[in-house]
């Protein structure tokens, strides 16, 4: 009970944060309106889905920059920048004229933060629907020039086939870096729906160019000590966390986080 309640005065805390007194309090008020569903489920969909009644756009402080999401897209506001997601390991982010791959980049929830603080982004998405919503979420906040969209999925399309949801062709990361003219990654950030098992076998050569990583991982989809492995073995210290981003050795829920950076490889296994 104890954790529930600290994950749930995070979550309010996170909103109030980035959206201000007001668009905190409105959060905590929508909790409390749902705490038994809240409480019942263990989960804030319920809360979430208040918040994003309506019409109109939610106004957070992102990386130093007022930014406008879209009311429906308050979860992806709340999660990426209220729980500081990608982010949470020690050391992390991102600055002016960092380079970042983005991933699954949706509708540019992480996207838009990244361009906010001076990066160049690179977001990928597989489904072909979001793509005029990610640029229209750019144009929104005159992000456009600092980011280029590329339709397609990295490492599998498992998960979204069994979906049943239409996407794009593979994408060939290597290419895409040379296209761009990139010879490092700052930042990488994967939400790939259990994606990011091929993704990292076998040490691709574009991974190289990597510094640092945060994504979400399924482990459903793959095996969470190869993924490790794979990551070692390409010169990463490891971290893999629980969904209240918990430092642990593995994961047993439905999906966790890991992070990566680059380190001694005695540093690496935890």
């Amino acid at each position: 009970m104890l954790n529930s309640l600290f994950r749930l005065l995070s979550a309010v805390g996170g909103v109030w944060r980035i959206g201000g007194i007001k668009l905190g309090i409105g959060y905590a008020l929508a909790i409390l309106q749902s705490l038994p569903e809240v409480l019942k489920s263990r989960s804030l969909g319920v809360a979430d889905r208040r918040m994003a009644a309506g019409d109109g756009c939610y106004e957070f402080q992102i990386e130093g920059r007022r930014l406008l999401f879209l009311k429906q897209n308050f979860t992806l506001a709340r999660e990426i920048w209220g729980q500081n997601t990608y982010f949470i390991q020690p050391g992390f982010g991102v600055k002016a004229g960092d380079q970042v791959l983005d991933l699954g980049a949706n509708v540019g929830g992480f996207t838009m933060g990244a361009a906010a603080a001076g990066a160049k982004v690179l977001a990928i998405e597989a489904q072909a629907a979001m793509l005029p919503l990610l640029e229209a979420n750019l144009k929104r906040n005159n992000l456009t020039a600092q980011v280029t969209i590329q339709h397609g999925f990295v490492g599998s399309s498992e998960c979204l086939d069994q979906n049943g949801l239409p996407i794009g062709p593979k994408v060939n990361l290597e290419d895409c870096l040379a296209r761009a003219g990139w010879d490092r990654v700052d930042f990488l950030k994967a939400d790939i729906e259990g994606g990011e098992f091929p993704l990292f076998a076998g040490n691709p050569a574009w991974l190289r160019k990597v510094q640092r990583l945060g994504m979400e991982v399924h482990p459903e989809f793959g095996n969470l000590d190869q993924l490790r492995d794979d990551l070692i073995s390409a010169g990463f210290a490891v971290q893999y966390r629980n969904k209240a981003f918990q430092p642990v050795g593995k994961i047993t829920e439905e999906v966790g986080f890991c992070y990566a950076w680059r380190a001694p490889l005695a540093a690496g296994k935890l």
